[in-house]
């Protein structure tokens, strides 16, 4: 088994449980992750042997805010120029997107070490990584980015994915003031062709900034939306959240197809 985890800071990491046992007597037994862990590998420093490139360095801006595996054969190669590649048409190889606190949206390929017939157990050799592509970062990024204060108004929060077929590969994002974007991991991510809708969840526009006040008087929620989910079909997405209705939407129109209030 292999595990994939990012963390508030933006490090990325590969977990094999079956080898990164604590050592501590009185723990013993239970799992241990730290990234200088026997079993634990970073995936930025696959990247030759100096130091990460700066879209990769470790801040609370880059944190990583959720992981979604995707189809490897269908994300597009952008050439990140990094030194590591996996096959992706390798039974061993594997996708996944990551959305990361400042709104960006990075492309990342795997491949498992292929064990040969005479060798039996569980792999533990570390798995190989390459970054694919990223959507710019600030105001060019997926998603709104964050003002600064962890307590603003319109946080990214999370991110699904579907490949409905016609080799496209479609994520969606919102943020947690409802706005969503919805892009194809199948094109060049740094492209502004990637990002194929954006709309509002709950009827606000994706430009709009502020406050969305969800029960009478002058109560108001700046962090409305808390859940997110697509079908696996890639035809539909249900936002949800504190204070507000769970809607369905179509994911390339943003068209209302049903909602239940709260």
């Amino acid at each position: 088994m292999r595990i994939l985890t990012g963390d508030e800071c933006g490090l990325l990491k590969e977990v094999i449980p079956e080898i990164s046992r604590n050592a501590n007597p009185t723990e013993r037994g239970m799992v241990q992750a730290s990234a200088d862990c026997e079993g634990v590998s970073r995936l930025d420093l696959q990247f030759g042997s100096g130091p990460p490139p700066p879209s990769m360095r470790q801040t609370r801006r880059r944190g990583v805010l959720g992981l979604v595996p995707v189809d490897a054969s269908l994300l597009h190669d952008g050439g990140d120029g990094q030194t590591q590649y996996a096959d992706s048409g390798s039974d061993h190889a594997f996708g996944f997107a990551a959305l990361r606190a400042d709104g960006t949206v990075e492309a990342w390929r795997g491949e498992r070490p292929n064990l040969s017939a005479k060798r039996k157990g569980a792999p533990t050799e570390p798995g190989t990584y390459r970054r694919l592509g990223s959507t710019p970062s600030g105001g060019g990024g997926v998603l709104p980015p964050p003002d600064g204060d962890e307590m603003s108004a319109g946080r990214p929060l999370g991110i699904c994915a579907a490949s409905p077929g016609s080799g496209s590969a479609l994520a969606a994002c919102v943020d947690t003031m409802g706005r969503l974007s919805v892009l194809d991991l199948a094109r060049d991510l740094a492209a502004d062709g990637a990002v194929v809708a954006r709309y509002g969840a709950f009827g606000k526009g994706v430009g709009a900034s502020g406050t969305i006040t969800a029960t009478k008087g002058n109560f108001e929620n700046k962090d409305v939306a808390s859940a997110l989910a697509m079908d696996p079909a890639g035809a539909r997405v249900a936002v949800g959240g504190r204070e507000r209705e769970t809607t369905l939407l179509d994911v390339r129109t943003g068209k209302l197809l049903w909602k239940a209030k709260n």
